[in-house]
């Protein structure tokens, strides 16, 4: 994420309850605001109520809920668009270079469990796709743990299919810069270079641009740019926003 870099940590303390922890460090200036988002899905939570004030944060469904308790006053509001409904719990008003933001909090889960059968049919006479195997994301987002764990699965598992991230914010950032001329930025030649390890084991690769530059978010208005530096938790771009 291109000006803010974001360290998550969740624990798990009971059943239905997990304490999460965000950190967000800005490494540039803009005029833009950084949220934790909590993405709601329509099945389960069309018809949800939506409470929010001081450190308390409520989503009430006809048979889900979910509590938040942070670890201090904070600014939400939501966003619907069609059956979609998002949460923005606000982290920074505006990024400025070097400075911080943490969050805290603990989210308990409840709701009905469905206990009823689940009844499987099998059509034997069409099948479906051919099955190639496992495949796996190779991620390099941290350069201590994550290298230790692709060389464990490239050496004990048969892995069909490999997705790496091309990080496109990084290749061109800026519109008219040429990305085939200066200095490569060192996250896309890790990538490229994961890239090329995969290939020469034969394996076909998924090429993902998670992340697109923030160039063409500028031409849109400031707050449909500024939705953009969220951290998202989801449960399940949007055009009406209120205050809760």
């Amino acid at each position: 994420m291109r000006g803010l870099k974001l360290l998550q940590k969740v624990t798990d303390k009971e059943r239905g309850l997990v304490e999460i922890s965000i950190d967000a460090v800005s490494d540039t200036t803009l005029n833009q605001a950084a949220y934790f988002c909590i993405t709601l899905d329509p099945e389960n939570y069309a018809d949800a109520k939506i409470k929010a004030g001081g450190k308390k944060l409520t989503i009430t469904s006809a048979n889900r809920k979910l509590d938040f308790n942070f670890n201090k006053s904070v600014k939400a509001t939501v966003e619907k668009d069609g059956k979609s409904t998002a949460v923005y719990v606000q982290l920074m008003p505006t990024l400025k270079k070097g400075e911080s933001a943490s969050l805290a909090m603990e989210l308990r889960a409840s709701g009905t469990i469905d206990h009823s059968d689940a009844n499987i049919a099998l059509d034997v006479q069409n099948p479906g796709s051919l099955f190639a195997g496992f495949g796996g994301n190779f991620c390099l987002q941290n350069p201590v743990a994550e290298p230790k764990i692709i060389d464990y699965c490239l050496k004990n598992l048969r892995v069909a299919y490999g997705r790496v991230e091309f990080p496109w914010r990084l290749w061109q950032p800026e519109e008219n810069q040429d990305p085939a001329t200066g200095t490569i930025h060192r996250n896309v030649e890790q990538s490229l270079l994961m890239a090329k390890r995969l290939k020469v084991m034969g394996m076909p690769i998924i090429l993902s641009g998670w992340s697109p530059p923030c160039m063409g978010h500028r031409r849109r208005s400031e707050e449909l740019c500024s939705s953009r530096w969220c951290h998202c938790l989801s449960f399940g771009s949007a055009k009406e926003r209120k205050d809760l």
